[in-house]
């Protein structure tokens, strides 16, 4: 027996990973994804666990290397998107991302900026990342997404703020502002906490 569920997480991918443990607790295994569904089978509680890692930092090469990588280890990986975009040709340039993965295409990796990554479970951790490091570059491009959106924010405001004085939109970029801090500070303290950890290790 199948059911689908219709969800949209944006970036909030801590948010998704806890939802589809959830369903994964109550018999529910993911089998199928795209921009706003999700389709599970029923299977044993407790029976699959999930882990989601954001790629959108990665060219198409980059990701489909790395889930190619993750597959031989044994695990079962989808793509799914933080954009809900449906049209095809578009580019689009990703400043945080690292070499051809700054831009981003469709068809291509647009609209797969993350994996979800599903395994049995079998008693062991979860852990994709072996060391501090990794964890170190996995975090990186969170802080220069929340940067990158901060700075054109700031720029936004500044526009606003001299040519039309829009007090509603004003206020609403004063919001994202103070959200978007939060969230790099956020991911600026879990980056220093590995250094020290992995400075202490070496």
């Amino acid at each position: 027996m199948t059911i689908m569920k219709y969800k949209y997480f944006f970036s909030f991918i801590g948010a998704q990973e806890k939802w589809l443990n959830h369903m994964a607790s109550r018999g529910y295994r993911l089998i199928d994804t795209t921009k706003l569904k999700y389709k599970f089978e029923v299977c044993n509680n407790n029976q699959y666990e999930y882990c989601l890692e954001f790629v959108g930092n990665k060219s198409i090469k980059e990701i489909n290397e790395y889930k190619l990588f993750l597959e031989q280890m044994g695990y079962n990986v989808f793509t799914k998107n933080i954009n809900l975009n449906y049209s095809i040709g578009k580019i689009r340039w990703r400043p945080y991302g690292s070499g051809l993965g700054q831009i981003a295409t469709s068809p291509g990796n647009f609209n797969k900026e993350i994996l979800i990554i599903e395994k049995k479970r079998d008693g062991k951790p979860f852990n994709i990342y072996s060391n501090y490091e990794d964890l170190i570059n996995y975090y990186k491009p969170f802080r220069n997404i929340c940067l990158s959106f901060l700075i054109i924010n700031l720029l936004i405001l500044t526009f606003i703020c001299i040519h039309s004085y829009n007090v509603f939109v004003i206020i609403l970029l004063l919001f994202i502002t103070i959200f978007l801090v939060i969230q790099l500070c956020r991911y600026t303290l879990k980056i220093s906490k590995y250094k020290k950890l992995n400075k202490i290790n070496e």
